[in-house]
């Protein structure tokens, strides 16, 4: 029996997903500023993905995925990765438990 290879899973950078991705990769101790703009963890994941974080953008709607990042990014004490990434998890099971099957 052949064994069909599998494709490699896409993550959308700009998802959730995405982010969760990034966060398992990062120290789960290392802090972060939310105050410098520049380095704080919003405009570090941008960075990773080739994009510049500017704050003026941050204007999305609840549950677009600016303005979660930035929601995640604010949202945590002490600012550490491990903190953003629990956080991230959680918000990613509200988001899944919001999908219905066929309530579109």
């Amino acid at each position: 029996m052949t064994k069909i290879p599998e494709q490699a899973h896409s993550v959308n950078a700009l998802s959730i997903e995405g982010l969760i991705s990034w966060l398992e990769t990062c120290p789960a101790e290392k802090r972060y500023d939310y105050i410098d703009f520049k380095n704080c963890l919003a405009a570090q994941y941008l960075k990773t993905q080739g994009l510049v974080y500017e704050i003026s953008r941050i204007s999305g709607r609840k549950g677009e995925f600016l303005h979660v990042l930035e929601y995640i990014s604010a949202g945590t004490t002490p600012k550490t990765f491990g903190n953003a990434l629990t956080l991230a998890k959680i918000i990613q099971e509200e988001q899944a438990a919001q999908v219905v099957p066929g309530n579109f």
